[in-house]
């Protein structure tokens, strides 16, 4: 795929701006984030904070597109999300070469009491690689559902912006480092524009949202406008510090006060884009705070007249009136708010259905799930989940073709049919990772129709290229498969080489056949040079993570001294733990240490019953099987 687009020179030209907020570079993903300057490889960029708030509140709001996958709170036992706020929250989803950045977290410790995020927490984009000046910058979003899931869509396809559709500088401010104030990182001007997408959530799930700056700035009514990619929150107006910059509540380009919008429309509906505008009325030297009126019970100058009043009211009226978005979000509170029935989620599945009526393909996933599960009230009909993922797969759905791909391999709701299976597959595996965030298991399902002959023909060459799209999506089975695939050219040249890269990869997820083939590799030198250091360290890892293999092989190397101190009581535990998994030659030489008392007290009433368990397996006091054994795991291709 070939890398991002770039803003034109015309506006890179117009001003001197190190981060810019512009149109994306893929057509249907809103705004993106643009570098102003050559960034270096390693480069730290887009400095914001770190809130983290409970998932369930997150998929309560629009901030669910925003959020990402946070550590589990132990105090509350529950799912936890991140939101970036600041610049870092605008970087979009890219694929294989797309991607230029990473998003790294810095944690800090969380609060005692009662407190959702953990304060002081930081984040940064840190480039993978040198970056022009225009370049838009590219994070992976890892395995979130972000597209279609949610009635998005995204395209793979990159197009150049023009100058005439501009561009905003989100570097001009920057998070004071003494307070959770936003100051100026430079001299602005008066008439200086500033500008940040913005979010409409309920007052009371901004609560949850303390480590956000300016969560609770902006109130109106039942509501309060979040702003994300200021890193910081406006200092308020006083007598003794006056007003430097003016504030505008804009929907869709359109100040909110001039052509307003009902707030339950912007706080249900993915379409409207709301947005806060920032005007200095004076200039502002580097370093001083962004000082404006702030709004904590409705401001005349910011919203309409009693805007943001009975929410819960205006939701269901506009359900009854058959809004989708409404009845979607009825159907969402009544699944996952605080409040929520725990007996029966009858009023999530009505709403959920009434949308799923009208083509809303997030409630046809939803309604999916919950009529396929069952809970103690209803059986589970998987028949009717099938029925939803179809009209969901049709209308173009990615996830919705995985699931129908699932349902026919496993006969599921469905009789088991290989063909359509593959199909399905086909069609999630062909959208890509920028609708479709499980693109990679699709892919995966896929190559192994083609490897096995299951539903389609048998095609080594095309299961290698499913197999590596999907590795190449980080994808860790996938990465093994391909490393065998290249190690026996199967599908492909034969590369032992770039075999071994993917068995490290894959070794360093946690793939244990990885790394017991990557261990092996380095113990008799596959195309590197050997190392007992390496080697050792790997075959520990696939020891500990369950390999009776690499068991029985530690076993070896502890006697040895070979790449680990020398010890043969270590080396005895390692033969008990392969014994354990009946591992016929462990058993063998478990006895043989157990009768001459080698690294174990003697025992030979304990050494026979381990004889006759080898006996069993088949090996008798002259078997040397294990490297022949070597050889045929180097082979195996993950199921």
């Amino acid at each position: 795929m070939a890398p991002g687009g770039h803003l034109p020179a015309a506006l890179l030209a117009s001003r001197n701006c190190t981060l810019w907020m512009a149109p994306s570079s893929l057509p249907s993903a809103g705004r993106g984030i643009f570098t102003g300057i050559d960034l270096p490889a390693g480069a730290a960029v887009a400095a914001s904070r770190v809130a983290i708030l409970p998932s369930r509140i997150a998929e309560l709001t629009q901030l669910a597109t925003y959020v990402f996958a946070g550590p589990a709170s132990e105090k509350r036992g529950e799912a936890m999300s991140r939101l970036m706020v600041g610049p870092a929250s605008l970087a979009n989803h890219g694929v294989g070469d797309q991607v230029n950045c990473d998003l790294q977290v810095k944690e800090a410790a969380a609060r005692q009491d009662n407190v959702w995020q953990q304060e002081g927490s930081t984040a940064e984009l840190r480039t993978r690689r040198h970056i022009e000046a225009g370049e838009e910058l590219f994070i992976s979003y890892g395995t979130e559902e972000w597209f279609s899931d949610r009635g998005l869509q995204a395209s793979e396809e990159v197009r150049t912006g023009s100058a005439d559709e501009g561009g905003t500088c989100v570097s001009h401010v920057t998070a004071d480092l003494n307070s959770p104030g936003l100051v100026a990182s430079r001299r602005l001007p008066a008439k200086e524009r500033l500008l940040s997408p913005a979010f409409l959530l309920p007052a009371a799930f901004a609560e949850a949202l303390e480590g956000s700056p300016g969560a609770r700035d902006l109130l109106a009514g039942e509501v309060s406008v979040l702003p994300v990619a200021f890193p910081g929150r406006f200092t308020a107006e006083s007598s003794t510090r006056p007003a430097n910059a003016e504030l505008q509540i804009r929907v869709d380009g359109r100040p909110l006060t001039q052509e307003p919008v009902e707030a339950q429309a912007l706080a249900d509906s993915s379409r409207l884009r709301l947005e806060i505008l920032v005007t200095t009325s004076t200039a502002i030297e580097e370093g001083e705070p962004i000082v404006t009126k702030l709004c904590d019970s409705g401001c005349p100058e910011l919203f309409p007249v009693a805007w943001g009043i009975d929410l819960d009211a205006a939701r269901r009226h506009a359900a009854d009136a058959g809004d989708v978005e409404a009845q979607f979000q009825l159907a969402q509170l009544a699944r996952l708010s605080p409040e929520a029935s725990k007996e029966s989620p009858g009023e999530a599945l009505l709403w959920y259905r009434k949308a799923a009526e009208s083509g809303h393909i997030p409630a046809q996933l939803r309604l999916g799930a919950l009529l396929h599960d069952g809970d103690r009230h209803r059986a589970p009909d998987p028949a009717a989940a099938v029925a939803l993922y179809h009209t969901a797969a049709l209308a173009g759905s990615a996830s919705a073709q995985f699931l129908l791909g699932l349902a026919y391999s496993n006969g599921d709701g469905v009789e088991a049919d290989f063909s359509q299976a593959a199909h399905w597959f086909s069609l999630a595996a062909r959208q890509g990772s920028q609708s479709f965030a499980k693109a990679d298991k699709a892919m995966y399902n896929l190559a192994a129709a083609y490897r096995d002959g299951r539903g389609v023909p048998r095609d080594a060459e095309q299961a290698v290229v499913w197999t590596r799209r999907a590795a190449e999506l980080g994808h860790t089975k996938a990465m093994f498969n391909l490393a065998v695939a290249l190690s026996r050219g199967d599908g492909s040249l034969k590369n032992v080489s770039e075999a071994i890269r993917w068995y490290t990869l894959a070794a360093e997820r946690g793939h244990v056949l990885a790394q017991y083939n990557l261990a092996y590799a380095y113990h008799v030198g596959t195309d590197l040079a050997p190392s007992d250091v390496e080697s050792a360290k790997w075959f520990r890892r696939a020891a500990e993570g369950g390999s009776k293999e690499g068991q029985f092989m530690m076993s070896k190397l502890c006697r040895r001294g070979q790449g680990v101190a020398w010890s043969e009581e270590e080396s005895v535990s390692w033969l008990r733990q392969a014994a354990g998994q009946n591992h016929g030659q462990a058993q063998y030489e478990l006895a043989v240490a157990l009768e001459t008392g080698r690294g174990v007290p003697q025992n030979q009433t304990e050494a026979d019953f381990w004889y006759r368990k080898a006996a069993d397996a088949g090996v008798q006091r002259t078997s040397r099987g294990f490297f022949g054994l070597l050889g045929r795991l180097f082979g195996r291709t993950e199921l």
